[in-house]
């Protein structure tokens, strides 16, 4: 039937004949399976986006795992009102005044019909119910569609055709592959459905099928408990009516009073409904943001004529549905301001002459007219002109209208492919229809695979919109949430490159450069934003505010600075408002710093804000323990045992103190009490990370190295930053025999808690491995934190020294002093020439001792007294006699002979005299200088003992020697040496040299040795 046919009046429309239906039927069943099949992939797809915070992150729809009853409570919240619990109320979406209860009803009866299928820690999972009900909602919205449609114009095909351009069309996808487009889906079907009812309803012309009219009223009322959009079913009947009109076909007074004042009085209701429990019944301009839409603070001239804009841009994304984004925020539509503008004249021409088109030309083109008038009728209510809204645009809203678009271009084409004689469909015709529905399908199934999951939503929207910043801002979360910090860097800096206002863009490059680390510059971006705050909503500053405190604190942590950390939390807990986590991380932080009177404190000033927090009362317990307040342990206690929740953190606190009374006490009992304790805790709660870091630390102890690691790994599951966890795992790795694991986990610890011990730990490992750059940086650290890193690396050296591993020492000092900031630290120099000395590497110790000399001179200090001691020794070493005596009357002429050091100059020239062959040899002189260090030293170091004897043996004077021996076996008498010299010496007084000195030779002493070939000399 073309336009120009005249449809009777359907007051005179007779029931469809069998094949009537049979044509219905084959219809309907052919939408349905376009519908479902291409949707069908979207079963597949996770909640991306806003799906995500309405139904997982949704406190009102999470509510129902308590009892389904909770799901009716919805119908007196706002929409948004349950969406981010855990963030102030002040941060939350607000002010759009948006009541869709029924909405979120089916979401929450949803999810607890799955309840336990999803857990909420997890953010990118399938959730096919959900898309389920959004595929078979837009399918029954095509059928209702197609029906209503046929019912208006009296053509079936036509009402076909559109129906089928609907159930294809690309600009559904958001509606219908986005389950946060639900909302539009059911308010369209309910319009339809309506409509149809209608229909039915006024079938006759003089009587009204109560009925179908009642029908029509429930479905309107549930319709606008969907979305508010539904409203515009009233709207939709009076232009099916004027329509009508045109024709002869339009109401009766008395059927339009009939019709019209119960749903005015259904409508009225709902506003009174919405009124009670939102509050207002229009959004707050006030608290949306440009961001949502740059109209929202404009005037009216400013809306109307970029309303004209938007509709344009429909009519034209309709037609060419090529570029389509998640997105068209700030930015991505440019607010016009001049009525002159060209698409704001081309739109506005277009928006005029279509709607008088539909209005003049209803009676001769009812079909077309009805498209037209319906499209931008409906358009119109979300083009931000009869009131601002909470977005400039979404494809989404396009939903509605676009049922009307495609009636006209059926209409359009029922012109140009039927034949005019026949009435039926033209090979051309068909031929065409099927170009545009395939074109419009293939569109559809690429671009629902946008929506498969929020990395593809994003990736997607910014080939298309490159200049919004939300866009930027969502790919920035996405890639940090990766730890793919470079590039989450890159997309926040785009974001405040194209709105340098974006608060939230600044907040989260700050946080990203925390957790990479940068921490100059994270505080460098917190201060910008605490800076920028000035002027702005009081309430809202404050909540960004504590938020960046609460940040700011922890990257100063990063950068070990504890003191600042600890201003910043306290700053932030004094803010007004009630934040739990400022409290919790100060008392964390406080207990972490062993401030734990002040952590009991900041505990309970927490407490106040929430009582039953768990966390607050666990640091509160731990603080108390160790602080020895008895008192306040065991209130926390009775606080924790009176919560299911709360009853394993009590016993393992009772756990911690047994197991550490028991170590201190040395009473094994009490540790394995303690352990039972534990195992206890842990079945009551696995998350807890206590009872695995008491066994684990208790296994390191036992030297059951592997088991600790297993059992650490799980407490850093359930904690994967707790300090002491990694502390212990690091020490139960080295104890592994795994060093390179251990540096990996002390690398983490010092990031996140960055302490002296940790880096020492570090620099030992690096030195280990020759990690010289690495080495660097955790020395400069280490000066950072006020520790001599000089010190440090002295102190390593000594202990490889000390363990007899003079290679490993000689090695840490040499990296020590490699590094540019050590290059000439007289400590590490000494260190090395020392070690150098007692591994007998003279050439290379004389060259560090005159180094050290020429480092003294350089930093204008006091030179060592002792370097030309240890030059000498060096010299000697090197039969440099005449150098040697010379660098011992220098030290004799820099230190006070009087004093202990004589005593070694004493010793050092005894030596020198005592060199057989030596060009210095003088053993009568040695072995006087020898007896006058022991006079010196009261008789108490062995040393000088033996070189007395030797001196006097190599001057012939045995019997002086037997006398020192046996003193010396008196005063010595665990080193059987010098029992071994009394006997020997004594067979020498005997005449038998030969036994004497074979006999000192036994013991493989080199002492004796030298007594015994000053002896056959």
């Amino acid at each position: 039937m073309s336009e120009t046919t005249s449809p009777a009046s359907p007051a005179a429309v007779p029931a469809d004949p069998a094949p009537s239906k049979t044509r219905t039927g084959l219809a309907v069943l052919v939408l349905v399976a376009v519908s479902l099949a291409l949707f069908w992939p979207s079963l597949d797809f996770h909640l991306v986006y806003d799906d995500f915070f309405l139904i997982r992150n949704n406190a009102s729809v999470s509510a129902v795992s308590d009892g389904f009853g909770n799901a009716f409570d919805l119908f007196g919240q706002e929409y948004w009102e349950g969406v981010n619990p855990e963030r102030a109320e002040a941060l939350r979406t607000r002010g759009q005044a948006l009541y869709r209860p029924l909405t979120v009803f089916i979401w929450a009866a949803l999810y607890w019909a799955t309840d336990g299928v999803y857990q909420p820690a997890v953010t990118d999972y399938p959730a096919w119910t959900f898309h389920l009900a959004s595929i078979l909602a837009n399918a029954l919205t095509v059928v209702l569609l197609f029906l209503s449609l046929r019912s208006v114009t009296g053509n079936g095909r036509m009402a076909f055709v559109a129906a089928l351009i609907f159930a294809v069309h690309p600009l559904h996808v958001e509606a219908v592959s986005y389950v946060a487009g639900l909302s539009d889906v059911l308010a369209a079907a309910s319009i339809f459905a309506g409509l149809l009812f209608f229909q039915r309803a006024t079938r006759s012309s003089d009587s009204l099928g109560m009925g179908w009219l009642l029908a029509l009223l429930v479905t309107f009322f549930l319709g606008m408990l969907a979305k508010e959009g539904a409203v515009l079913l009233l709207a939709v009947i009076l232009l099916t009516d004027y329509v009508r009109s045109w024709r002869g076909q339009g109401l009766a007074m008395n059927q339009r009073l009939a019709v019209y004042l119960p749903m005015l009085v259904v409508t009225i209701a709902m506003l009174a409904i919405r009124y009670g429990a939102v509050g207002r019944l229009q959004p707050d301009t006030t608290l949306i943001g440009y961001l949502d839409n740059p109209l929202i603070q404009e005037s009216f001239f400013v809306r109307l004529i970029n309303g004209f804009k938007l509709l344009g841009m429909q009519v034209w994304l309709f037609l060419w549905p090529e570029h389509l984004s998640v997105d068209y925020s700030y930015n991505v539509i440019k607010i016009s301001r001049q009525l002159g503008d060209p698409a704001i004249l081309a739109s506005g021409i277009l928006t005029i002459s279509a709607l008088l088109f539909g209005l003049i030309r209803a009676g001769r083109f009812p079909a077309l007219s009805w498209g037209l008038l319906f499209f931008f009728g409906c358009a119109i209510f979300t083009a931000n002109i009869i009131v601002p809204i909470g977005t400039i645009f979404g494809e989404r809203l396009t939903y509605l209208p676009s049922a009307g678009a495609a009636l006209c271009v059926a209409a359009v084409l029922d012109r140009l492919i039927a034949s005019r004689r026949s009435g039926s469909v033209t090979p051309v015709g068909a031929v065409i229809l099927l170009i545009i529905v395939g074109a419009f399908s293939y569109r559809t199934w690429e671009r629902q695979k946008d929506f498969e999951t929020t990395w593809t939503l994003f990736e997607s929207a910014v080939e298309v919109v490159p200049e919004s910043a939300r866009v930027h801002y969502q790919l920035g979360s996405l890639y940090g949430g990766d730890k793919l910090y470079s590039k989450a860097e890159a997309s926040y800096k785009r974001a405040l490159a194209i709105d340098n206002t974006f608060l939230q863009a600044g907040q989260q490059l700050a946080n990203v450069y925390r957790s990479d680390k940068q921490f100059d510059k994270a505080l460098a971006q917190y201060d910008m934003i605490l800076r920028s705050l000035q002027g702005k909503d009081p309430a809202i500053v404050d909540e960004i505010r504590r938020d960046i405190l609460t940040n700011r604190a922890q990257a100063k942590i990063g950068m070990g600075d504890t003191d600042g950390a600890l201003s910043d939390l306290e700053q932030a807990t004094n803010i007004t408002g009630q934040s739990i986590g400022s409290f919790t991380d100060l008392a964390g932080l406080l207990y972490s710093e062993q401030k734990f009177d002040q952590a009991i404190v900041q505990a309970r000033r927490g407490l106040a804000v929430d009582p039953g927090n768990d966390r607050l009362l666990q640091l509160m317990g731990q603080s108390a323990l160790m602080s020895g307040d008895e008192s306040t342990f065991q209130d926390t206690i009775k606080l924790l045992e009176d919560t299911e929740a709360g009853r394993p953190i009590a016993l393992s606190l009772q756990a911690e103190r047994l197991y550490d009374a028991g170590e201190i006490e040395g009473d094994q009992t009490k540790v394995t009490m303690a352990l039972g304790m534990f195992d206890e805790a842990r079945k009551l709660n696995p998350d807890l990370a206590a009872p695995y870091i008491y066994r684990g630390r208790f296994f390191a102890q036992q030297g059951r190295y592997f088991d600790a690691i297993t059992d650490l790994d799980r407490a850093l599951k359930n904690a994967p930053e707790h300090p002491v966890a990694l502390d212990y795992k690091a020490r139960a790795q080295l104890g592994a025999g795994q060093p390179d694991e251990a540096l990996e986990t002390l690398t983490h610890l010092s990031r996140i808690r960055p302490s002296a011990g940790t880096y020492r730990q570090l620099a030992t490992l690096y030195a280990q491995r020759g990690m010289v750059d690495e080495m660097e940086d955790t020395y400069a650290k280490l000066d950072e934190l006020g520790e001599s890193a000089a010190d440090i690396i002295f102190e390593q050296a000594i202990n490889w020294a000390d363990q007899g591993d003079l290679d490993k020492a000689i090695l840490t000092l040499e990296q020590g002093l490699a590094l540019p900031a050590y290059a000439n630290n007289p400590l590490l120099t000494r260190g090395l020439a020392i070690c150098y000395l007692d591994a007998e590497r003279y050439d290379e110790a004389l060259a560090t001792f005159e180094l050290q000399d020429q480092i003294a001179s350089t930093l204008a200090t006091a030179n060592d007294p002792y370097i030309p001691l240890n030059k000498a020794r060096c010299l000697m070493a090197l039969d440099r006699d005449f150098e040697a005596a010379a660098q011992l009357e220098i030290f004799e002429a820099t230190v006070d002979t009087s004093s202990t050091t004589g005593i070694s100059l004493l010793h050092r020239r005894a030596e020198l005299f005592l060199k057989p062959g030596g060009a210095l040899y003088q053993p009568g002189e040695a072995a006087s200088l020898a007896d006058e260090a022991l006079e010196r030293t009261q008789q108490t170091y062995a040393p000088y003992f033996f070189v007395s004897i030797e001196g006097h043996v190599a001057s012939g004077n045995v019997a002086t020697a037997l006398e020192r021996s046996e003193v010396a076996k008196i005063t010595f008498f665990n080193d059987p040496a010098f029992a071994v010299l009394v006997d020997a010496l004594t067979l020498a007084m005997n005449g038998d040299v030969a036994t004497a000195a074979s006999n000192l030779r036994a013991p493989g002493r080199e002492e004796l040795d030298r007594i015994a070939d000053a002896l056959e000399r």
